[in-house]
């Protein structure tokens, strides 16, 4: 997560710098912003399937 708000950081500082334009700036945020909602998802997943096979295992156990 740390590196797409970097790369957020990175995106705005270019921006200001007149380094890209701005409809250029707001469709990379709005892909960067996707990227990282994409991973919370993943995480989040991650994080279900992890606790489901725990239950499982204490079920068993």
């Amino acid at each position: 997560m740390g590196s797409a708000s970097e790369l957020e950081y990175h995106l705005v500082l270019a921006r200001d710098l007149k380094l890209i334009k701005p409809k250029d700036h707001t469709e990379l945020s709005q892909r960067a912003t996707e990227l990282k909602d994409a991973y919370v998802l993943f995480q989040l997943k991650r994080i279900g399937a992890l606790c489901h096979c725990a239950r499982l295992k204490k079920a068993e156990g």
